[in-house]
């Protein structure tokens, strides 16, 4: 039995981190290998940063780390595909809103037209009454 001071040195216990017993046991050390964040300017263009992780990190756990690129993959698509469904709904928005205006923008305009020619009807009335009333 180990005592609580060596698994303090160890890294404390598992806490979740997966220690298994048997053929798939892990030692302690894998878990507390320091990771970097990848640069992600370091990545090759055309090739699949998910890839690129699995491979640099094929020492680790790949199927668990694979595991977790192909969730977070699934959910990043996902996501994507809400937001392009709301980019979507939210162009249909504004285009239906432009062409609410410019219908609205129309019906102004032509009663604007309407309004001048039935001033102009009314003022040639008035002056072709006041022609005839002189003479």
């Amino acid at each position: 039995a180990t005592s609580k001071s060596a698994v303090a040195l160890k890294g404390g216990p598992s806490g979740g981190r997966g220690l298994t017993s048997g053929s798939g046991s892990r030692s302690v050390s894998q878990f507390q290998r320091p990771m970097s964040m990848p640069d992600l300017n370091s990545f090759s263009a055309g090739t699949d940063p998910a890839a690129q992780l699995l491979e640099e990190g094929a020492g680790q756990d790949s199927s668990d780390a694979e595991w977790q690129l192909r969730q977070q993959i699934r959910e990043a698509k996902q996501e994507l595909l809400k937001e392009r469904t709301e980019v979507q709904r939210l162009r249909g928005l504004v285009v239906s809103d432009r062409t609410r205006k410019s219908e609205l923008e129309e019906f102004f305009l032509q009663a604007v037209e309407d309004l001048k020619k039935d001033t102009e009807r009314a003022e040639r009335a008035a002056a072709k009454r006041r022609g005839g009333e002189q003479t």
